[in-house]
């Protein structure tokens, strides 16, 4: 990333990380655990412009900001684009599939559980992708 972020410098105005370390790595960034104004704790995703993907993140910005209230959706709380990085601040998730599967100790997550999870997930990518949402279209929610 272009610069290094840690709990003594606030990355964005109103917004203190909890952690020195991103809790999750991806190809476009990392994320972090923040509080933001009020105390409210959420998600800093940080993404490089320069990569690969950085493109998309910004339209999938566009379509994110127009979503809110979903259940099955996590709310943008804002961003910031901060000379070559894009700042995400989201609500913040009870947890992960993969800290559910630690949680199992190797036992792996019960077929049941993942199918709700799937179909909550089927839920959000299907009001994404509803005609209401249409970027090029010109209809976003």
């Amino acid at each position: 990333m272009a610069s290094t972020w840690s709990k003594e410098s606030p990355p964005v105005p109103g917004y203190h990380l909890i952690d020195d370390e991103p809790f999750a790595h991806g190809g476009a960034g990392e994320v972090w655990k923040a509080t933001g104004p009020g105390g409210i704790r959420v998600a800093l995703k940080r993404v490089r412009l320069a990569c690969a993907m950085g493109d998309a993140e910004l339209k999938a910005l566009e379509l994110m900001r127009s979503v809110s209230g979903h259940p099955h959706l996590l709310s943008v709380h804002g961003f910031w684009v901060l000379d070559t990085e894009l700042v995400i601040a989201t609500e913040l998730a009870s947890g992960s599939l993969t800290g559910r599967l630690k949680e199992t100790r190797g036992r792996g997550i019960p077929v049941e559980e993942l199918l709700e999870y799937m179909e909550d997930a089927a839920k959000g990518i299907d009001y994404l992708n509803s005609p209401i949402h249409e970027l090029d279209g010109k209809q976003v929610a």
